[in-house]
């Protein structure tokens, strides 16, 4: 992995694991020995070539909110909750890179992208994908309408664009057409507090085995344009901020 550019990560003072700690003394061990974000992206590299060989990844395409023009890849791929809680609650995981400052989150998540990306080339030249639409309302509703094909190479410049973005998996891709269920509420009522002086409401979550995945949005893709309608500037100024995007 290319090295990243250098920041201040968070210290024991600034991000901690008292509140895990007091609940399960081996978990807050573990995260307290998560020693470098190289690592985390090393085993993520591992994680989701396991997932291809034993074809184990959900993929999805879906298209802007508002009706632009322009389509994009979903991959999602488990992780075990080891590398999960690394990955989402570590003092040098995922969060932490965007606490450190906003543009070196988004240089991290890059170095983490291009990594992952190298991968894809693993795959058939066509695949099954879902179709996902999505609606604007009050909450926001991620309907499954059925089976589409997507070439590689367009599931490939849509995940491998600076645009794309990881996180943890909120809306779980599934095999039958009907809404999405929306399990991140769930996983916030059963975290563990984060200790983060800086964010007021830092959540350490980890949810039961099953639900450990990671997913994977690239960028919507309109011919040679490439965009996301929420600039990775502004998501990172959310994280730096709050944790949260």
């Amino acid at each position: 992995m290319a090295k990243g550019p250098k920041s201040v990560l968070p210290t024991n003072t600034d991000w901690y694991f008292d509140c895990i700690r007091e609940c399960d003394p081996a978990r807050a061990d573990r995260l307290e020995h998560v020693a470098q974000f190289d690592h985390i992206a090393r085993d993520m590299r591992v994680a989701l070539h396991t997932a291809i060989l034993r074809k184990h990844c959900r993929i999805a395409l879906d298209k802007p909110i508002k009706g632009e023009p322009g389509e994009r890849a979903i991959l999602q791929f488990p992780v075990c909750p080891y590398l999960f809680d690394a990955f989402f609650n570590a003092r040098c995981g995922y969060r932490a890179n965007y606490w450190a400052a906003p543009n070196f989150g988004i240089q991290s998540e890059r170095a983490l992208v291009s990594l992952l990306a190298q991968l894809l080339g693993n795959l058939p030249p066509h695949l099954r994908a879902r179709k996902i639409e999505l609606h604007a309302g009050a909450t926001r509703l991620e309907e499954d309408v059925g089976f589409c094909n997507v070439a590689t190479a367009f599931l490939a410049a849509s995940l491998s664009s600076n645009l794309s973005k990881l996180w943890i998996c909120e809306r779980p891709l599934r095999s039958t057409k009907g809404a999405l269920d929306d399990v991140i509420q769930s996983f916030r009522d059963e975290a563990l507090r984060l200790n983060v002086p800086r964010w007021a409401k830092a959540q350490a979550i980890l949810p039961e085995p099953q639900l450990c995945w990671i997913d994977w949005k690239g960028a919507f893709v309109d011919g040679v344009r490439h965009f996301q309608p929420k600039l990775p500037e502004a998501r990172a100024a959310s994280l730096y901020k709050t944790g949260w995007t």
